[in-house]
């Protein structure tokens, strides 16, 4: 129990510091860039980057004040969903989203603290430090929840103010077949990738079981 406080409150504090500074940071180029203030911070959780880290700090954050297993936020389910968001947010950083800007200084640590410093000790957090074995095949259909009101609102967000958090959701450039076939490419990647982690969690609970079950020799 206390190796997940410490670690949550570790975890959480990261994703904090990061949030922060990158609302600062679109609070602060609002005006300059013809906006008020209350569309940049609408804009800025219109990111699933931003709601994914936002979601992994509210959760530790619980978790840093009760980190009893009785907790929703500490069922495996619900951190394991998370796991697949924020790997998501990884991979598509990495392989679509890096190359289009550089951000510098404290922007950059941002940046860079929400994209790969929390996907990769969140993944560990859950590998070490949540309940292995109890997941369900079914649990995925509920994490596509999230994903999907996300496609939604970003669709209905983009064609009442032309904003558009990522290329491949742009349907003013790419039109709506395009983003569509782009929203059910992400679904088939939610659904591998939780299947992948539900198969490791079978994996490491029967590994565990076996730990547990052995009887020590004198």
């Amino acid at each position: 129990m206390l190796a997940r406080r410490l670690t949550a409150t570790f975890v959480a504090a990261l994703c904090i510091t990061a949030l922060a500074i990158q609302l600062h940071l679109a609070i602060d180029r609002a005006h300059p860039g013809g906006h008020s203030v209350g569309g940049a911070i609408l804009n800025y959780f219109s990111y699933f980057t931003i709601l994914t880290n936002l979601a992994i700090a509210a959760l530790l954050g619980a978790t840093a004040a009760n980190a009893s297993d009785a907790r929703i936020w500490n069922r495996p389910s619900a951190n394991t969903a998370l796991a697949v968001y924020i790997i998501v947010v990884a991979t598509v950083y990495a392989a679509l989203l890096r190359h289009l800007y550089a951000p510098s200084g404290i922007e950059f640590l941002a940046e860079r603290t929400l994209h790969l410093v929390v996907p990769a000790v969140f993944v560990g957090y859950w590998l070490i430090l949540i309940p292995k074995g109890t997941l369900r095949l079914k649990d995925q259909l509920g994490w596509l929840v999230p994903p999907a009101i996300f496609f939604v609102w970003t669709l209905v967000h983009g064609a009442l103010t032309g904003f558009y958090p990522y290329p491949f959701l742009n349907v003013a450039e790419r039109g709506y077949t395009s983003v569509l076939w782009s929203g059910l490419l992400f679904s088939a990647f939610f659904l591998t990738l939780g299947t992948v982690l539900i198969i490791v969690d079978w994996l490491l609970g029967s590994l565990q079981n076996r730990w547990s079950g052995e009887v020590p020799t004198a």
